[in-house]
């Protein structure tokens, strides 16, 4: 019986490892074609399945991701309110990185549009 609770308790452990290590994998994708093909970063990070964000880092990944894609595709789209969990986890975080940079970037494009 225990050798089952435990199996049980590993392949749980196993399957949110699974989601997390796809988000963050499609995710880096998305990066990796951003800047050059925008509308190809969009179509990807519209295919990510939001319930494998499992951490606030990986949703945090994914609202930065998705707004500088909607500024760049089709600015209208694209909101605070959509930015609002990387907003939260990287804009006073302190710690200089490339993820907060462009996190005060979009919301200073986003307070501009307004």
């Amino acid at each position: 019986m225990n050798v089952y609770i435990w199996l049980l308790a590993f392949s749980d452990r196993m399957s949110r490892h699974g989601a997390d290590r796809g988000a963050r994998e499609a995710l880096e994708r998305v990066d990796a074609v951003l800047d050059e093909m925008p509308d190809s970063a969009l179509a990807i990070i519209k295919g990510i399945d939001t319930t494998r964000l499992n951490t606030e880092r990986l949703k945090a990944d994914y609202s930065l991701l998705r707004t500088m894609a909607l500024l760049k595709t089709d600015p209208s789209s694209a909101t605070v309110e959509g930015l609002k969990p990387a907003y939260e986890y990287y804009g006073d975080s302190g710690e200089p990185s490339r993820q907060a940079m462009l996190t005060h970037f979009a919301k200073g494009m986003l307070a501009d549009s307004i």
